[in-house]
């Protein structure tokens, strides 16, 4: 079978690392391994940027040699391009990060086995280039697991596959949200075309419309005790539903802009919504009156898209505009910290079910986990190829589901290895997938989605 690559190697390195990457690229070239090394390769004239591309496209391993120079300034740059190399989908390639001095490593790499370069050994370089040297088989269907690696689909994790069951479709416009009732019989989908719809998730027949938005509706929350749905919409409003009879209950207002989240909070009693206007704002769902407003700015940095409440509801975090995700005491309306990682807009938030982790997705492409008591990233995962547009935490806390949008996947993430367990297309219809949602017991997974062959549709997973 001819090697579709042109290159086993590409090493990836900082200028001030370059005596010691070009004697390492002459031991693998000796050894009979073909290297890509910017100076072997880039010739006066060439266009450095679009050379150091075609290169990681034409390599099958790329070598990320690490030190302090090399996770200084050019540390972005470097990140951005092992990418390719760390997806999982991206077979017959392999991503070897290789130490060549002391340094405090970034989250997305903690989880890969590094080869200790440091002291130049026999031993070390050998266990490099066994794992340069290309499969002399057509690598399995599934990746193999090597001793100090995670792997790609943790065996705890099988059980946890998602199944296609069932197509939703009904909304004559993008379903842009949607929730699972708490007994996991029921869904509620909020769409573009102004309507949201309760389906029976056992037959798939739409149980009721309810219409009275005047513009698009962007979120949908059900109350744990099943009773009401919230639907929020860029009309500036918030209406609560009767969920037996369809009924509007009561219309909330406050909010001057589209308002781009909502949720119930596990009392019953109050709902926590944000949107463009800059401000949050905390609902009692019974007088239908605003208990406060927080304030988070006059910026369009400031712009809420995402938000979440802790089961104690306690505490909330929200995500802004600037990448920026804040997190908030409900009790005093006051902001606790402000957390910082994500280089674009933050399309949504939520946080674990011991309230000890957030969870967040971006434009950015990745998907962060940040430790609520540190105000620190804990966890980086890539693999999205476009941006971020929901998250989901299963309701034991083990998973995350994160949706791709236009890069039409969503994945399924293992919370504890950071591993990705599978990545969820459709390959009958034209999947991009908008919001997502687990029911109750886990039992299964939603995906509403962007229009395919005329119709819009919500996509029912079971959870094997």
């Amino acid at each position: 079978m001819p090697d579709r690559f042109t290159y086993d190697v590409f090493l990836s390195h900082n200028s001030q690392d370059k005596p010691r990457v070009r004697g390492l690229a002459e031991e693998l070239r000796a050894a009979g391994l073909r290297v890509w090394l910017d100076e072997w390769v880039i010739k006066p004239g060439d266009d450095i940027y679009l050379a150091i591309e075609r290169g990681l496209e034409a390599a099958r391993v790329q070598v990320l040699c690490l030190s302090s120079a090399a996770l200084g300034s050019e540390w972005m740059t470097l990140e951005r391009s092992t990418v390719l190399f760390r997806d999982p989908t991206n077979a017959g390639r392999r991503f070897i990060p290789l130490l060549l001095a002391d340094c405090e490593l970034p989250d997305a790499l903690r989880r890969y086995k590094y080869v200790d370069y440091r002291g130049e050994t026999k031993a070390a370089f050998a266990e490099l280039l066994a794992a340069c040297r290309p499969e002399t088989e057509p690598p399995p269907p599934e990746p193999k697991i090597e001793p100090g690696k995670n792997p790609a689909k943790p065996p705890e994790q099988a059980k946890s596959q998602a199944v296609l069951e069932r197509y939703l479709t009904g909304h004559e416009d993008c379903v842009w949200s949607v929730a699972v009732s708490p007994d996991g019989t029921w869904a509620a989908t909020g769409s573009l075309d102004k309507t949201v719809k309760i389906w029976d998730l056992e037959t798939g027949a739409c149980r009721g419309t309810l219409r009275g938005h005047t513009s698009f509706v962007s979120s949908v929350a059900i109350t744990p005790d099943g009773k009401r749905i919230l639907s929020a919409s860029a009309d500036s409003s918030i209406r609560v539903w009767d969920a037996s009879s369809g009924r509007q209950l009561a219309q909330l207002n406050g909010h001057t802009n589209v308002i781009w989240s909502v949720v119930a909070l596990s009392d019953n009693a109050r709902a926590f919504s944000g949107g463009v206007e800059n401000t949050l704002r905390l609902w009692d769902l019974s007088s239908g009156t605003c208990l406060n407003v927080l304030e988070c700015g006059l910026e369009d940095a400031d712009h809420v898209f995402g938000t979440a409440v802790d089961q104690a509801g306690a505490r909330a975090l929200s995500g802004h505009r600037d990448g920026r995700i804040r997190l908030w005491d409900l009790k005093t309306g006051h902001c606790l910290t402000e957390l910082k990682n994500h280089s674009d807009t933050v399309t949504s938030v939520q946080i674990t079910p011991d309230g000890r982790l957030g969870v967040s997705g971006s434009k950015d492409k990745t998907v962060r986990i940040w430790d609520m008591e540190a105000g620190t990233c804990v966890g980086t995962l890539e693999g999205h190829q476009e941006h971020v547009q929901s998250v989901a935490i299963s309701p034991n806390g083990n998973l995350i589901a994160s949706a791709g949008f236009t890069d039409h996947t969503v994945r399924l993430w293992d919370l504890k290895s950071r591993a990705c367990v599978q990545i969820i297309t459709d390959q009958k219809i034209s999947f991009t997938p908008i919001a997502v949602a687990f029911s109750q017991y886990g039992y299964r997974l939603l995906a509403g989605t962007a229009k395919s062959s005329n119709r819009y549709w919500t996509h029912v997973f079971r959870l094997a």
